[in-house]
């Protein structure tokens, strides 16, 4: 793999090689007065070369946006530095050469690179290595002081901590304001998958309560039906739940959501012929069967319009409401003949609101009962028709019940 291709998609060595770059240019440069005081002419020469070099390599770094030339250069460079100075000095002023791994290393390893870090960290330090086993048979061209030589080494031995310092805070620095902004990104990101969600969640409710009103339509007798009902729910489950009745099913979620979904209960309507679902009389027995298909069918349908839907818990009570509002606590309803608890709890509250407002409401094959009659039905049906305990609980909310029976007034 070409290691120079390998920076292109990031920004943090480029930033990193360009504080490196920085600050080998002050330390070169700072040496040239350095050599230049202790006389020592060639060596301050290899330095303004040497700074010219990061000079010109800050900006290159910019311009090509690839840290592998500045690597190699420094690499080098560093090589050279050495070589000149046990040339001339015969003194090891190369404690920066370190800085060479402790500037790139980081970066290698981030992206994985082990094996790059690898060689290009066990190479320079081998040649370095020799060039330091040599240095004691080369006989310098100039002699420096021992107080010189100190001094040299503990500029270096300062501007290796500095730049190490530098580097590893630097590039953390980067990580962490990389990371950030990535974290940001998916923020955002999640947040706009999550109102497209909303969206086709919204479509596919606004479409499954257009089919609601489009059965509703066709039997035009039962007017408000769906809202009435939808309200009667409402008020019952919101009852429940202040009475303490189901605490482990009756959240806030569970009755707005419930809420959503009672106005689908009849949506299986649509497949029931009009002779049978608008007929005058009484249905008999082949025409109640077919009537009864309602249930399951309005299941069916939901179901397959929901089947993408994330919105679990409204999908779940959409289809316990459609297929099961007409089963009954003793076990005769249909389709299923479910009894007691059996019955999804959706589908009991339902059972309550469907029945009362048909019983109050006059139809194609009936006339409406009075209120009192209405009420002492539901009461009187707990335990067979009903769940006994929220049976009660709406003749208790009486009031209530009349208010929206008479907002909704057909």
């Amino acid at each position: 793999m070409d290691a120079t291709g390998l920076f292109e998609a990031d920004e943090r060595p480029y930033v990193v090689s360009r504080f490196t770059a920085f600050v080998a240019l002050i330390y070169h440069f700072s040496f040239i007065f350095v050599f230049y005081g202790l006389k020592v002419y060639p060596m301050s020469i290899f330095n303004i070369g040497s700074s010219i070099i990061f000079f010109t390599s800050t900006f290159f770094i910019k311009k090509v946006k690839s840290i592998t030339p500045l690597f190699f250069m420094s690499e080098f460079e560093v090589i050279f530095h050495q070589i000149f100075a046990d040339y001339f000095l015969g003194a090891n002023t190369g404690f920066h050469f370190f800085l060479l791994i402790i500037s790139y290393l980081p970066y290698f390893i981030y992206t994985k690179h082990l094996k790059i870090a690898i060689v290009f960290s066990i190479i320079p330090l081998l040649i370095f290595s020799i060039i330091e086993i040599c240095a004691p048979f080369i006989q310098p061209l100039y002699i420096i002081s021992t107080r010189a030589e100190y001094t040299i080494k503990i500029i270096n031995i300062l501007v290796t901590i500095f730049v190490t310092v530098g580097i590893i805070y630097t590039f953390a620095k980067l990580v962490m304001s990389a990371e950030d902004k990535l974290e940001n990104e998916v923020q955002i990101q999640a947040e706009k998958l999550q109102l497209q969600n909303e969206k086709i969640i919204g479509y596919q409710k606004n479409t499954i309560l257009s089919l609601s009103n489009l059965v509703e339509n066709r039997d035009n007798e039962t007017g408000e039906h769906v809202r009435r009902t939808s309200a009667y729910v409402h008020i019952l489950a919101k009852a429940a739940q202040i009475n303490g009745l189901y605490p482990e099913i009756l959240s806030n979620n569970y009755i707005d959501n419930l809420y959503k979904a009672a106005p689908m209960h009849d949506i299986g309507k649509i497949v029931i012929s009009d002779l049978i679902l608008k007929k005058p009389g009484k249905l008999t027995q082949e025409e109640f069967d077919q009537m009864k298909r309602h249930a399951p069918e309005g299941g069916r349908i939901i179901k397959e319009i929901l089947e993408n839907s994330d919105d679990d818990l409204y999908k779940k009570l959409a289809i316990e409401i459609a297929t099961s509002h007409h089963e009954k606590w003793d076990g005769t309803g249909y389709p299923d003949h479910l009894a007691g608890d059996e019955i999804p709890l959706s589908a009991r509250l339902m059972a309550i609101a469907d029945v009362f407002d048909a019983l109050v409401t006059s139809r194609c094959y009936k006339e409406a009962y009075s209120i009192d009659e209405a009420f002492k039905i539901i009461e009187e049906s707990g335990g067979s028709h009903f769940d006994p305990t929220l049976s009660k609980v709406f003749v208790e909310n009486r009031k209530a019940i009349l208010n929206i029976l008479a907002r909704y007034a057909e």
